[in-house]
């Protein structure tokens, strides 16, 4: 029993369609349980459909599917047992959602929603790794073409490298790290040719006729951060430094 396929699934409430998914796929390995591991080789969502409507102000048709009961004290364990998860890849394919808001700042659809990710999960080292993550939302319109990064946890420090976010007009390219333990970290962010208009939906309050390029870059040292700025356009320059001590 090493892999598990679902096809056609529907979920309906009160005559409703919920959600409908073409196939869930998954490929797993139940040994490495015995040793606190879940081990999933693949899994995939293809071509789910779902359908969001919002009930009234901050209830949604979906919360309704199961009905929140009393609350139970938790109970003391004496011991706890880490848990492992390796998911070697997830892929969600060509998702599509449809939405009843009172909300005009929601798209009504959002259509061709993909996702591609890996994720481990161990007590010493947690990673994510995001190679993939898109969709078109409708009513307003909006494109996210591409999403990536690879968020990792060794220990204390905290990394966040080949981060990458791409509209159909703007782009975000950037890495970061940090420790808690050491209070130090640092960024680094680069937007080539920054277009507001591509927001003038969400943000029409927000004008500004210049596409700079904008870089960014910020550091922490046990008690003080510093952070440079510097926006260029068309060859003029501005460039802010900024420093705190005793945070």
């Amino acid at each position: 029993f090493t892999s598990l396929s679902l096809k056609n699934v529907l979920i309906t409430m009160e005559q409703d369609t919920l959600a409908y998914v073409e196939e869930i796929k998954a490929e797993y390995n139940l040994c490495p349980l015995l040793r606190n591991t879940l081990e999933i080789h693949s899994a995939e969502i293809i071509r789910p459909q779902i359908f969001l409507k919002q009930v009234n102000d901050s209830v949604w048709n979906v919360q309704q599917i199961v009905k929140p009961g009393p609350e139970k004290p938790e109970p003391k364990s004496e011991s706890s047992v880490s848990f492992n998860i390796k998911l070697s890849i997830f892929n969600l394919i060509d998702g599509f959602i449809r939405t009843e808001t009172f909300d005009t700042i929601l798209p009504q659809q959002i259509e061709n929603l993909n996702t591609e990710l890996s994720l481990i999960w161990t007590e010493n080292e947690q990673q994510a790794q995001l190679k993939q993550f898109s969709f078109a939302a409708k009513n307003p319109d909006f494109s996210l073409k591409r999403l990536e990064f690879l968020l990792s946890k060794k220990n204390t420090f905290i990394e966040l490298e080949d981060f990458r976010i791409e509209t159909a007009i703007n782009q975000i390219n950037g890495e970061a790290g940090f420790s808690p333990e050491q209070q130090k970290g640092n960024a680094a962010f680069e937007i080539p040719a920054l277009n507001l208009s591509e927001f003038s939906y969400f943000l029409p309050f927000l004008k500004f006729p210049a596409t700079p390029d904008i870089k960014l870059q910020a550091g922490m040292e046990e008690n003080t951060a510093r952070a440079t700025i510097q926006l260029e356009d068309q060859n003029q320059q501005i460039f802010l430094q900024v420093s705190s001590a005793n945070l």
